[in-house]
């Protein structure tokens, strides 16, 4: 749909300006260590990256495995999530943000990450 092709144009547009890419692989790729506790400079570079706050951070979460295409899909869920401005969600994304992440964080498979692509697709502000 029209809609959904204009999210995704100002969330690419967001993500080539704001987060370009690095030659820096391991600082921008994204790995399930990221919801982990360490302090190692790569990762926190990484977290903040990606928009994970440390308060939503945890060993247990941080250790789950996670196979590499999840991975790559967790990434560009939360970059997306990032580019998407306060204003261009329903106030309910916002409140319920935090379990939103939870999901994220916890999905160690596509069917279980798919609930949280549905949410956030589904509270796109429609004009």
């Amino acid at each position: 749909s029209a809609k959904m092709e204009d999210f995704t144009t100002v969330a690419q547009r967001y993500l080539d300006e704001s987060q370009p890419l690095s030659q820096e692989a391991p600082r921008t790729a994204f790995v399930q260590a990221l919801f982990g506790k360490s302090t190692d400079s790569e990762l926190v570079a990484s977290r903040e990256y990606h928009g994970i706050l440390p308060e939503h951070c945890s060993d247990e979460v941080g250790a789950l495995k996670v196979s590499q295409t999840m991975c790559k899909l967790k990434g560009d869920l939360l970059l997306v999530e990032m580019a998407m401005k306060e204003e261009s969600v329903m106030d309910t994304f916002i409140q319920k943000r935090g379990a939103w992440l939870e999901s994220v964080q916890r999905a160690q498979t596509p069917a279980q990450l798919h609930g949280a692509l549905q949410m956030l697709v589904s509270s796109v502000k429609r004009a």
